[in-house]
């Protein structure tokens, strides 16, 4: 093809490549490779295009000054530059941070460009990607995230893809999203059908995806087929929801803090590996059901032993009541006293890095078992390696399909309310992004509440480190420093 789609001039004049790429997609039906070469032909045969090369695929806009603080050679210290020629990557970043003031995801993305300037900001090529990584969006089942407050329709994503370098990265949290309606009748019926769209160039780019999802679906509903009429809204546990639909609080580089449905700030991060294990597999249905059948049990035993119905009942209540307990601090993810399931959760660990000697793990103590950063390397969600590691360590099952469906590992940063001794939860109810305007002032209110009481606890404690620890990936350093400062895991502080 010779011309481009109107947006996608728009998006390549603006330096977004990436999106003029999606552009080409949605509106030709081209896979990526034949709209990616589209794309470069057009950008070739008009010069008066921005600057751009190979390396800059992805980036999607240029970085700033307070980002890069200088690009060439000249802007890092001779000493990191010999430390570089060396081999000695952590030493060079180190050098650069000290001698230019700048932080460590700067100094590391200085340090890239010098160590490989054909890949520019593209970082560490993962060992494997995934089969489709630029999946037509609108065949994503549901979602919806963060980010803008100024409008109930306004949420957050962020992706980054590097194509050239043989890298693409979908950590799934977006810029601008919105929802399409079509009401329409058909064969004499009113069909009512919903649906999200999403954009990391504007609110109106946005709303266009979800209008073309929500008419793409319509026509599918129409012609017979069965879906779903409406996209529900469904927090990060909603297993199969994508993307994560929680408000970002912060970025950092490529990771993102958002605030989970439950009011916790968590950590999301495309390629550096966490690993949560906990003591007792969590209850995943009703605590009353839990609670119940035990109980009845008890009764049935007691009455029959005490010959009469008051022994029954006492036996019903006292055992109900000790069980609702139990089934509660399980719903919960909160730990047992019980030893065995921490000592078995060790042994776990011990195998496994006896397995894998040059694997680099940090150790760290939560509430309801351990957590364990990855330090030697990065990874993506949807390598073998993570899978084997998840049920190596017997991880549980939910957060590991999340890991796969969007395309990051999460860590949680602070506490969870009600172990801080706040029982009410965070409003409105149910506590998914967004929220409409008017009622932001009550959610504000809650955070305020929840962040002071949250000041005086850890979300975890670190304990130690096994493994190769001589091995150290950048990318991991900077998650693991932003990780511990957050969580206070060095503070002695009570964890939650």
């Amino acid at each position: 093809m010779d011309k481009l789609p109107p947006d996608a001039i728009v998006a390549l004049q603006r330096g977004r490549l990436i999106e003029a790429i999606k552009i080409v997609r949605d509106s030709t039906g081209l896979d990526l490779k034949s709209a990616k070469e589209a794309v470069e032909r057009y950008a070739n045969q008009h010069p008066g295009q921005p600057d751009w090369q190979e390396g800059d695929w992805g980036r999607g806009e240029p970085e700033s000054a307070a980002g890069m603080q200088g690009n060439g050679p000249a802007s890092m210290p001779s000493a990191a530059l010999t430390a570089l020629a060396q081999g000695n990557k952590i030493e060079a970043i180190r050098l650069t941070r000290a001698a230019t003031g700048l932080d460590l995801a700067a100094a590391k993305r200085l340090v890239d460009n010098h160590e490989n300037p054909a890949v520019g900001n593209c970082g560490h090529l993962p060992s494997s990607m995934p089969s489709n990584p630029m999946a037509e969006p609108g065949r994503v089942p549901e979602g919806a995230t963060s980010g803008c407050r100024s409008s109930s329709f306004c949420w957050s994503w962020r992706w980054r893809g590097c194509i050239s370098a043989g890298r693409f990265e979908a950590m799934i949290v977006p810029q601008f999203w919105a929802e399409g309606r079509i009401q329409e009748r058909v064969a004499g019926k009113q069909i009512t059908v919903k649906r999200h769209g999403w954009s990391d160039d504007s609110p109106l780019a946005a709303q266009a995806h979800a209008d073309q999802r929500t008419r793409e679906a319509f026509d599918r509903i129409a012609s017979g087929e069965k879906l779903d009429r409406r996209e529900r809204k469904m927090s990060y546990n909603g297993a199969d929801g994508v993307p994560i639909r929680e408000e970002i609080v912060e970025r950092q580089g490529d990771n993102v803090i958002t605030r989970n449905g439950y009011g916790a700030r968590c950590l999301n991060t495309p390629d550096v590996l966490f690993v949560d294990i906990d003591f007792d597999e969590p209850l995943t249905g009703s605590v009353f059901g839990f609670a119940l059948v035990p109980a009845l049990i008890a009764g049935i035993v007691g009455g029959w032993t005490a010959k009469t119905w008051v022994g029954g009942l006492i036996a019903v209540i006292v055992v109900f009541a000790v069980a609702y307990r139990i089934g509660l601090a399980r719903k919960r993810g909160e730990a047992s006293k019980n030893p065995a399931p921490e000592k078995r959760a060790a042994e776990r660990i011990g195998r496994f890095m006896h397995q894998h000697p040059d694997w680099h793990l940090r150790v760290y103590r939560t509430p309801a078992g351990f957590r364990l950063l990855a330090m030697h390397d990065v990874f993506n969600p949807a390598d073998m390696a993570v899978a084997d590691c998840f049920q190596a360590m017997g991880v549980d099952k939910v957060y590991a399909r999340m890991c796969r469906n969007q395309n990051c590992f999460r860590a949680r940063l602070s506490a969870k309310p009600w172990r801080i001794g706040i029982g009410e939860h965070m409003r409105p109810q149910p506590g998914v992004w967004p929220v409409s305007p008017e009622k932001l002032p009550a959610r504000d209110a809650w955070i305020a509440r929840y962040e002071k009481a949250a000041e005086g606890h850890a979300a975890c404690q670190y304990l130690e480190s096994v493994g190769n620890s001589e091995r150290v990936h950048p990318n991991a350093l900077a998650v693991q420093e932003l990780h511990d400062e957050r969580t206070r895991a060095h503070s002695g502080l009570p964890i939650a």
